[in-house]
């Protein structure tokens, strides 16, 4: 007869400890950036959502025109959409609930890692993952984001950067 480890001997009835483990420390690059709205931010008085989030380049797999293996972009879309919505959780001012109306302008700065040309269309296609992360951590519908201008350039960083610039439309 199996005898199961009860909750004070610090595990789970499965066997499974009861201490949570610290998670790993993402690598700089990766560190989302926070950044404080023009004005400051008071504590329960937030009225116009402006936010700034830093984002990873999105992984080769993720552009339409490398026709990778559908799991492989599955994973690749699912890593970045944690990534998105981690990154967008970080930024956003606690208690901030949207009220059902209203759009958002959703501005991308693109800084790759090598300075060559490349699509806007394949950018926005790369970066559904990571919109879908941004919308689930804002409690929104993608659909409510009105894209912007990409904006190509700024200092170019190892790895690569994106940063997604939210504000509430007027």
């Amino acid at each position: 007869m199996a005898v199961r480890a009860s909750a004070d001997q610090g595990q789970h009835a499965i066997g499974w400890p009861l201490e949570r483990r610290a998670l790993p420390d993402l690598p700089p690059q990766n560190q989302p950036r926070l950044v404080a709205p023009p004005g400051g931010c008071e504590a329960g008085a937030v009225s116009a959502l402006a936010l700034t989030i830093e984002t990873g380049w999105p992984t080769p797999d993720l552009w339409p025109n490398r026709r990778a293996h559908q799991m492989r972009v599955a994973r690749a879309r699912k890593t970045a959409r944690t990534e998105g919505f981690w990154a967008t959780r970080y930024v956003l001012p606690i208690g901030w609930k949207h009220d059902g109306k209203g759009r958002f302008k959703l501005t991308i700065e693109a800084r790759p890692e090598v300075a060559r040309t490349r699509d806007d269309d394949n950018l926005v296609a790369a970066c559904k993952g990571v919109r879908d992360g941004i919308a689930q951590a804002l409690g929104v519908d993608d659909n409510l984001f009105d894209l912007q201008p990409i904006i190509w350039g700024g200092k170019h960083n190892r790895g690569g950067r994106l940063i997604f610039t939210i504000a509430e439309a007027p």
